[in-house]
């Protein structure tokens, strides 16, 4: 990992892609979308016509609730 980071700092390396989960986002303090207090469960409390979280984003949705 040392060798690795070297490589990086001294621009051996010059395009990186990192992959990441979900966790990363929720350790920074961004809440998830499926518990309980996520995003989600605070969209559909403002918008209880939408029958499932999805329905919020979809474009006839976004059209009829702008």
């Amino acid at each position: 990992m040392n060798d690795l980071i070297s490589d990086i700092r001294s621009g051996k390396y010059t395009k990186l892609v990192i992959l990441s989960g979900a966790g990363v986002s929720v350790n920074s303090g961004i809440p998830d979308y499926r518990s309980s207090n996520g995003i989600f469960s605070k969209l559909v409390s403002h918008f209880p016509q939408a029958s499932r979280p999805e329905t919020i984003f979809s474009r006839n949705f976004v059209n009829r609730y702008p």
